[in-house]
């Protein structure tokens, strides 16, 4: 659609895609409060907190809270 609209308007498809995209956030941003999202937070696990940096990022671990 943003090629048919940037076509017919003769401006960029880019320019509508942006367009979209601020639209569709402000309406995300006016519901934010509706969201039940589960805030995560993550750590080592204890070899890399032992070594003090991150061997590995596949050892990440998460945790809800």
């Amino acid at each position: 659609m943003a090629i048919r609209l940037s076509i017919a308007f003769n401006t960029s498809s880019e320019s509508w895609v942006n367009q979209q995209s601020q639209y569709d956030l402000w309406q995300a941003e006016l519901h934010r409060d509706e969201l039940h999202v589960t805030q995560l937070v993550w750590t080592y696990n204890e070899k890399q907190e032992a070594n003090k940096k991150p061997q590995n990022p596949l050892f990440i671990t998460f945790y809800t809270i």
